[in-house]
């Protein structure tokens, strides 16, 4: 798929769904499942609120079949991860940047 952007969700949950967001992660894409190639890297994702939805756009549109997020920090002090959901969006699907 060519991925033109990508959003991340914070559940509804308080506490325990902000302090578990990442805060620096990588994207990754590989066509086979075995060689990654390098989709989009993010640092210093802080600050997210219940409910949340952050889109990203990687600066270059690439096509991959599978991808994998490597999460190497989190927002809070306890190094667990949460995530609520992750949308993948195409061109001419490319999702808006909600206020919130």
């Amino acid at each position: 798929m060519p991925l033109s952007s990508y959003r991340l969700h914070v559940g509804p949950y308080g506490k325990d769904d902000v302090e578990r967001m990442p805060k620096n992660w990588r994207l990754l894409g590989s066509e086979d499942g075995e060689s990654w190639q390098l989709v989009d890297t993010q640092n210093a994702q802080s600050g997210w609120k219940n409910g949340e939805r952050r889109v990203y756009i990687p600066t270059a549109i690439k096509v991959f079949k599978y991808s994998r997020l490597e999460v190497g920090d989190v927002a809070g002090p306890e190094r667990v991860f949460r995530l609520n959901s992750i949308h993948y969006f195409t061109p001419g699907t490319q999702a808006t940047k909600p206020s919130c």
